[in-house]
């Protein structure tokens, strides 16, 4: 619905589309936090042990692309010497799982504030999506079952 609303509002208001992912959004507030050799892997709840994550370095460069991935002990085992920032919604989940102490572990959420730095650099680099074809990236479709109501 939230796609749909900002493609009706940007067409007829004639203005660029622009898009920003949801993982950017949770990374971004930390760029400066990390050295250029840590990483900062932001995670989205998915349900149980599952979460949808992505690998970004201290430019905001994604290492990874997103990804839904179940946690183990043993998840992001690679990252483990370089260290960084582990946030996002399934930010507490990870540190009862992962014990990786060159990590910190931030449980936050996106929001529409983080955007603004973002959004300003599409716009420049005019970075615009195509109002004709944008949809929003699912990784997974959304859960929608038939109501078993008998209908009068």
């Amino acid at each position: 619905m939230g796609a749909s609303t900002a493609k009706g509002i940007c067409y007829g208001l004639n203005i660029p589309l622009i898009s920003i992912p949801t993982l950017d959004t949770i990374s971004h507030p930390y760029l400066k936090s990390i050295s250029p050799e840590q990483v900062i892997i932001p995670l989205i709840d998915a349900r149980r042990l599952e979460v949808y994550y992505s690998v970004y370095n201290h430019k905001g460069k994604s290492l990874r692309d997103v990804d839904a991935y179940i946690l183990s002990e043993s998840s992001f085992q690679e990252y483990k010497t370089s260290g960084g920032i582990i946030c996002g919604d399934g930010a507490s989940k990870a540190s009862d799982i992962l014990f990786l102490d060159s990590f910190e572990y931030i449980n936050d959420f996106p929001l529409a504030s983080n955007m603004g730095t973002l959004a300003h650099h599409k716009y420049v680099g005019k970075a615009y999506e195509d109002m004709a074809y944008y949809s929003p990236y699912y990784f997974k479709p959304p859960n929608i079952t038939k109501s078993k109501k008998k209908l009068i």
